[in-house]
């Protein structure tokens, strides 16, 4: 059957320029991270240009190994944070699309940049105003700079766990005009889910060993900062390796919330068990002195084998995969 030759025609609608849904998320976690590549620099240049003569500014700790590793942890953090963010408010309000996403990304890039350096000098200002001489003590006494990368590291956690997610869900909900409902688009693929669990567990493992060099001072080495993030980034890249083919090919939903709580628990249980192996060596080692070299190789081994395990574990158990 042929339509009618003397029907007026009737101008259709040009169709309006689509960012889907996973690739807001993609383009959200990329301005996040390079916004934290601005901050760091610019942070960086202002602690060398106007307190050039404090002890960490002096020792190369925002420069070489040290600042590195800070700048890689600052990247994947806030690169992390986007990611699952914004998977998170697509999941939840059924987001499939926004017509405007240069205009999202370039308010995640510019308040990415600002927002963390505005509320990290709020806090660094409150930490002076109740600390008392913080300055003089910075370039006298190496316990209070102990101190110092402590309550920095912490003041940077928090900064970025904080800002990173309420900027999103702020301009997300700005812009609720210009977004596109569509409940079907929520496929994720298996490498986006994998590299949400492996980043998770290393930044996890890397903020309990932070914790713990700083506790024995040992951070000050920019071998023992090198080693703590090869550590870390050996331990995400086990935890993808060893669920990469229980992960669906393509995934319902990312479930951001639900992928926390299984990274958590296992290195949680990873650790707990990997204590226990520490306790078994020095017993090892209390014996004999002369096998605390086989016996650390053993625990190594044994530790990455119960990583698999556990990363297995708390996938099936936890996070439950489905395909889409």
């Amino acid at each position: 059957m042929t339509s009618n030759p003397f029907e007026p025609l009737v101008p259709r609608p040009a169709p309006a320029l689509l960012s889907p849904a996973p690739r807001i998320a993609h383009g959200v976690a990329l301005a996040a991270a390079l916004a934290a590549c601005i901050a760091w620099a610019v942070g960086w240049l202002y602690a060398m240009v106007s307190q050039p003569e404090l002890e960490f500014a002096r020792s190369g700790w925002l420069v070489g190994p040290l600042g590195l590793t800070g700048l890689a942890q600052e990247i994947a953090l806030a690169g992390l944070t986007g990611l699952l963010t914004t998977r998170f408010c697509c999941e939840r309000e059924a987001i499939g699309g926004h017509r405007r996403p240069l205009w999202l990304l370039a308010g995640v890039f510019i308040g990415g940049a600002i927002l963390p350096m505005l509320v990290a000098s709020l806090l660094y200002g409150l930490w002076f105003l109740l600390e008392a001489g913080p300055l003089e003590l910075l370039t006298q006494s190496h316990d209070y700079s102990t101190h110092f990368r402590f309550v920095s590291a912490l003041i940077d956690l928090l900064t970025w766990l904080i800002c990173g997610p309420l900027l999103i869900i702020l301009l997300l909900r700005m812009s609720r005009a210009v977004l596109l409902r569509d409940p079907l688009a929520r496929a994720v693929p298996r490498w986006e889910m994998a590299l949400g669990l492996g980043l998770s567990v290393a930044l996890l493992v890397a903020l309990v060993f932070a914790l713990l060099g700083l506790a024995v001072r040992k951070l000050d080495e920019p071998e023992a900062a090198l080693s703590l993030w090869g550590c870390a980034l050996l331990c995400g890249l086990v935890a993808v390796a060893a669920t990469w083919r229980l992960l669906p090919l393509r995934g319902r939903r990312l479930r951001p919330l639900r992928l926390l709580g299984t990274s958590l628990v296992c290195v949680v249980l990873w650790l707990l068990a990997s204590a226990l192996l520490g306790a078994l060596l020095v017993v090892v080692t209390l014996y004999d002195d002369g096998l605390f070299v086989p016996a650390s190789m053993l625990l190594g081994i044994l530790s990455l084998v119960l990583l698999i395990l556990l990363s297995r574990f708390c996938l099936r158990l936890i996070y439950r995969p489905r395909p889409g």
